[in-house]
């Protein structure tokens, strides 16, 4: 079975489309091969113009999805978030849980709205006094005798 075309394995996308080419040289029934592998017409000379115009590795699945630039931040800010996240991963964390809860952004700003919002409720629950600190303390000094003042 002689072919002008070479399969790389690893990849099966890539091989079906490689065989759907050697299959229909083989038999010179470009039907007939895309019966045989259940692909179109349309898929076959898709594949033959790919590789016609860029060589057998055009063939090679591309990712066709482009970023989305508006999603992203500076490096001054991905840098700044990073830093906050290392020296405060308590408050971080909580930070993260209150912003998932709030759904999409619709800019930067509003982002550091909420991140502020969420920042100020963290902090708030730090100035309420602890629940039962009373009767912690009685029984803190009772095992600690004579060393809590």
């Amino acid at each position: 079975m002689s072919s002008k075309h070479q399969t790389i394995k690893g990849n099966p996308i890539f091989r079906n489309k490689v065989g759907l080419l050697n299959l229909a040289e083989e038999l010179g029934n470009v039907s007939k091969a895309c019966k045989v592998i259940s692909l179109s017409r349309d898929s076959f000379y898709q594949c033959k113009s790919a590789v016609e115009e860029g060589g057998i590795q055009a063939l090679f699945d591309k990712n066709r999805r482009q970023p989305n630039l508006k999603n992203r931040v500076d490096e001054v800010t991905d840098k700044a978030v990073s830093d906050f996240a290392i020296e405060f991963p308590g408050m971080f964390a909580k930070v993260c849980q209150f912003c998932k809860t709030k759904g999409a952004f619709t800019s930067e700003s509003a982002h550091f709205k909420l991140v502020y919002c969420a920042c100020q409720k963290i902090t708030e629950k730090w100035a309420k006094p602890l629940s039962n600190w009373a009767l912690t303390i009685s029984q803190l000094s009772v095992y600690f005798e004579g060393r809590l003042k």
